[in-house]
């Protein structure tokens, strides 16, 4: 029995006129972030008496995932309002999320325009040992890629806003150097190179960085890389024919690319017929990965030694030891 007047829980959640979390975990959540964004680790506050700093982010991150899942089950707005204004939850969540995987990297991220990208890149560095050692490196009979992929999820939409696309990259490159501000512990250790291919869509994203970075890339530039802001660079697939538009499928052979699933073609672009052809996805999951053994991904290489090239150019920014004025992050 509990009385309406005090707090009423069940199962830790405070259930007077809503279910909701209570004020003093999300206090101690937000307090673990904010040290965490500080200092580059946190005191578990349930476990105070314990004064362990602790880096690792996955606890903090469960406490998060849990308190933003409360939070907007009861939030009764539609759902295309609460992505445009998101609550005080879900922006400390992003925030742990953009830390995790932008700031605190532990080897080079490679964000491409979606899925079936990373479905190529993964089973290409795996057959091409021009790139041994310094994107892949054997691991038993294995091979262990040295990069790593952003992983496009249905949290990483909701919460990061990067559901895939030239939309989203350029939402993600237009907040960046603002949402890097929020860290005062940002070491930086890796770059972060977005992969575009370099067709009509990638316009808005030349204009964005153009507009906002005053840096020009465009479909005939062909600089290898182009570094955008603190750790960010953007890397395009290599210019084809004299208006230098291409695509990421444009790299495998015309014998792969006319590979048939039962009588359908395939077409990458978005306008397709899709009684008699099949698009990004099917290729890279039906033609690509089945067929890895038989392909030559040797036509892959000159976008991975752009890759290669950003990576050798980036130089983490000069951390100062405490009590000495720091320079800042990098421009």
């Amino acid at each position: 029995m509990q009385c309406a007047i005090s707090r009423q829980l069940v199962t830790g959640l405070t259930v007077n006129k809503k279910v909701n979390i209570r004020a003093d975990y999300y206090r101690s959540a937000r307090a673990m972030c904010n040290s965490l964004f500080t200092t580059g680790t946190y005191i578990w506050a349930h476990d105070f008496a314990a004064a362990v700093p602790i880096s690792n982010m996955q606890r903090l991150e469960g406490v998060l995932n849990h308190i933003n899942y409360v939070k907007d089950a009861s939030d009764q707005r539609e759902t295309k309002e609460k992505r445009e204004r998101p609550s005080v939850a879900a922006k400390l969540y992003g925030e742990l999320l953009f830390y995790k995987n932008f700031v605190n990297l532990s080897r080079p991220l490679i964000l491409c325009e979606g899925v079936t990208d990373n479905i190529y890149l993964k089973t290409a560095l795996r057959k091409l040992p021009a790139f041994e050692p310094k994107l892949i490196e054997p691991k038993g009979k294995a091979k262990e890629a040295k990069i790593s992929f952003f992983k496009y999820t249905t949290l990483a939409d909701k919460i990061l806003r990067l559901g895939g696309g030239a939309g989203g990259i350029k939402n993600f490159i237009t907040h960046y150097h603002k949402a890097m501000k929020r860290y005062k512990h940002a070491l930086l250790k890796h770059p972060v190179i977005i992969l575009i291919d370099n067709d009509d869509g990638a316009k808005e994203i030349f204009s964005v960085i153009n507009s906002k970075y005053k840096i020009k890339p465009s479909l005939i530039s062909k600089e290898l890389f182009y570094p955008i802001c603190h750790n960010l660079y953007l890397v395009k697939t290599p210019e084809q024919g004299a208006v230098g538009t291409s695509c990421i499928e444009d790299f495998f052979d015309a014998s792969v690319r006319g590979m048939k699933l039962g009588d359908k073609t395939f077409n990458p672009s978005k306008q397709l017929d899709p009684a008699k052809e099949f698009g990004k996805v099917p290729f890279a999951e039906k033609i690509i990965l089945p067929n890895k053994d038989k392909i030559n991904f040797v036509k892959l290489s000159p976008i991975f030694d752009r890759i290669v090239a950003a990576m050798d150019h980036y130089k983490p920014p000069v951390i100062a030891p405490a009590g000495v004025a720091a320079g800042g992050l990098k421009p």
